[in-house]
């Protein structure tokens, strides 16, 4: 009985929805979409010139691409059945991150020329003596320590994934303590196979060398394993937990990171040091540009890729720690990437060469200079990773720094609205940036097209309500293990353009409240020049039915369900192929 019930109440409220995201008309009415303006404020003349576009499918093969002229207030339209390939949001890497924070640097002790000391310290023989203690007698030991008494600077480890090969800190010395417990720590025996974690380790820890603050303490236990592999473990188990208590803290590694791939899509005239022979790009006029660059990538021309990371400043309980002992002070730092690195992977008699991105860790170095007393939020590449954002908080207020990635030049951080605990961003094609506090505040940066500065704050300030949480959305993203005190959102929707002094900024349309994220097939969009918001509008659909009011409990029975199969026939929107653009000079 309670199981009919549930299916009555979901489909009930599954056929709502289908109203409300959009029901196919499958007979006549296939491919009829119209899109019609309706003005919520302001001047719908002053989106002339803009035109706005979006994509609506359903799971079981129905698709809409539509686009919308403010010049005509046309709509043009087309339908199809069937596949149809969908942007993919490019990842030049699946898996590269920092760990932050791992046991495993702390209680490894290694006596190994290659990584330098580093695994000899106070701390690991402190440890050391504990796991051979328990490994003899069985008996587990647990106590507690102030870090500051065994060590002098925290421990740099990490996780990449370039290619086909694993960079691992944490396996590289874990392997490498069953090496030398087996008495076979050299060359010889296989130790070089963490070769190039072991290079990286301690590129990265030599340079990033951060004093351990005086209230960190670590509890421990070890305990003993009694069935193992001797050939891949070791016979104890060791845990350390950092307690957070009256009067304690602690510190985690967590870098914010990008990957970039050179640039070479922007149609400027630039040169790179890495470029071989004196080769560079050159545009064959002042507003022309060669297409020979097109669809080639960093390693066509012999680039390297590179990755961006901005080392964490604050602990736990946002107290500033001492990063003026960092090699080449504190900053943006580079991790180039060779691109063209190969690998053979061998099986059986045959084999195969394939792509292993290596990292180069003799080229570590800083390319940008920081603020060490500001609090760093994220960074992000423009589309065509010619500009680097750099977002950060300091004494409450939010700033960003547009930084020209090819030359490392910026006319420095600016200053745009109060901080708050979330902050979301999204870049425009055309270069345009775009970001909110959530809290009524909105901020609009627009490319200049000088070389000294290139680009503008166009608006920065406060917002019709709920303007914010109805063109950006609020999910953030969440890091594994990270104490970040504020969060970002990257938004997959908002498109942003820029042109004459006005901002246009397009989003699929909410559907109640902006908890829920629920977006639909029709359109919001807003113009924004120096004064603020001179417009804002609706592009109503349809295929959708928008007077239809749904309360919370529907959006979350619709939210909880979209991804099953019994959503075919719902339309919704393709949240990263929403575009605008403005084709012809905008009215002043």
């Amino acid at each position: 009985m309670k199981k009919s019930i549930i299916i009555f109440v979901a489909v009930t409220v599954l056929s709502i929805g289908m109203t409300v995201y959009g029901w196919a008309f499958v007979n006549g009415q296939v491919g009829e979409v119209t899109l019609t303006e309706e003005t919520i404020s302001g001047n719908s003349d002053m989106a002339d010139g803009l035109t706005v576009g979006f994509r609506a499918s359903s799971s079981d093969g129905l698709h809409w691409t539509n686009r919308f002229d403010y010049s005509t207030k046309k709509t043009e339209s087309s339908f199809k059945r069937g596949e149809l390939a969908k942007n993919v949001d490019s990842i030049v890497y699946d898996d590269i991150r920092f760990t932050g924070w791992s046991t495993v640097p702390y209680f490894t002790q290694l006596k190994y020329d290659w990584l330098d000391g580093l695994q000899e310290k106070k701390i690991h023989a402190f440890y050391n003596e504990i796991q051979q203690k328990v490994s003899k007698s069985g008996l587990g030991e647990e106590g507690k320590i102030r870090l500051k008494d065994y060590l002098d600077f925290y421990p740099v480890n990490f996780r990449f994934q370039f290619g086909t090969k694993i960079y691992n800190s944490d396996n590289a010395l874990t392997g490498l303590k069953v090496y030398d417990r087996r008495g076979m720590l050299s060359p010889e025996d296989g130790a070089s196979a963490y070769d190039g974690e072991v290079d990286l380790y301690t590129a990265l820890n030599s340079v990033f060398k951060i004093p351990v603050i005086e209230n960190e303490y670590q509890k421990y236990k070890v305990s003993k394993v009694e069935d193992y592999d001797y050939k891949t473990a070791l016979g104890y188990k060791t845990e350390i937990e950092k307690p957070l208590g009256q009067g304690e803290d602690f510190y985690e590694f967590d870098p914010i990171l990008v990957i970039q791939e050179e640039n070479i899509k922007d149609g400027k005239k630039w040169s790179h040091p890495d470029l071989s022979g004196g080769l560079s790009y050159k545009a064959d006029g002042e507003n022309q540009a060669d297409d020979s660059h097109v669809g080639k990538t960093a390693s066509d021309y012999g680039l390297k890729n590179r990755m961006l990371f901005i080392v964490n400043n604050k602990t736990a309980k946002g107290a500033s720690v001492d990063v003026s002992q960092i090699d080449e002070g504190y900053g943006v730092y580079e991790l180039p990437i060779d691109v063209k690195a190969t690998a053979t992977i061998r099986m059986g008699r045959r084999s195969a060469t394939v792509p292993n991105p290596k990292p180069l860790s003799e080229e570590l170095a800083m390319v940008y200079p920081l603020d060490e007393d500001a609090e760093y939020v994220e960074m992000s590449l423009s589309g065509d990773h010619r500009y680097l954002a750099v977002f950060s908080v300091k004494d409450g207020t939010y700033f960003v720094d547009l930084v020209d990635a090819d030359n490392w030049t910026s006319n420095g951080p600016i200053e745009v609205f109060p901080a708050s605990e979330k902050m979301t961003y999204a870049w425009g094609e055309d270069g345009s940036l775009a970001m909110t506090n959530h809290k009524g505040h909105v901020a609009v940066f627009s490319l200049t097209g000088s070389e000294n500065e290139p680009y503008e704050i166009l608006y920065s300030g406060k917002v019709q309500r709920g303007l914010d949480n109805a063109l950006f959305d609020t999910e953030m993203v969440s890091k594994k293990n990270s104490r970040a005190k504020f969060k970002y959102g990257i938004d997959r929707g908002l498109a942003v353009a820029a042109k004459d002094g006005k901002a246009a900024l397009v989003q699929n349309l909410l559907i109640g409240d902006s908890e829920f994220n629920i977006r639909n097939a029709a359109l919001e969009c807003a113009i924004i020049d120096k004064s603020g918001v001179i417009y804002r509008g609706k592009l109503k659909s349809n295929i959708v039915d928008l007077e239809y009011d749904m309360s919370e409990d529907e959006m979350q029975m619709i939210k909880d369900l979209r991804s099953g199969a019994v959503l075919n026939h719902i339309i919704e929107p393709v949240r990263n192929e929403n575009w605008c653009e403005w084709k012809v000079s905008a009215k002043q």
